[in-house]
């Protein structure tokens, strides 16, 4: 059994690509190239974030075509960590 940690990270970067997810309906994985990753008090951070990598981050289909994300877009979102992928909270995103 996975032990579930709750945790948090805010993130600002740039988007490089978005693509439909192969293995989750109704979402897309963006791959994210950080500028800045920064822990959210009270969580534990498990972003796994170094500099010059790109994270692949699954975000709900409805959300990217809310905020217009396609590849360039500069994003800050929070995201979670669930047991193999990285998550957008949905209300946390903003263009920059």
């Amino acid at each position: 059994m996975v032990q579930i940690i709750p945790n948090r990270s805010q993130l600002e970067g740039r988007i490089v690509s978005i693509k439909k997810s192969p293995d989750i309906d109704d979402f897309s994985i963006m791959e994210v190239l950080p500028s800045k990753t920064n822990p959210v008090p009270g969580f534990a951070d498990l972003s796994g974030s170094s500099p010059g990598d790109t994270l692949q981050i699954h975000i709900a289909n409805d959300v990217q075509k809310e905020h217009g994300l396609k590849a360039g877009s500069h994003i800050s979102a929070m995201i979670r960590k669930a047991p193999r992928n990285l998550f957008v909270i949905p209300d946390s995103v903003k263009v920059l």
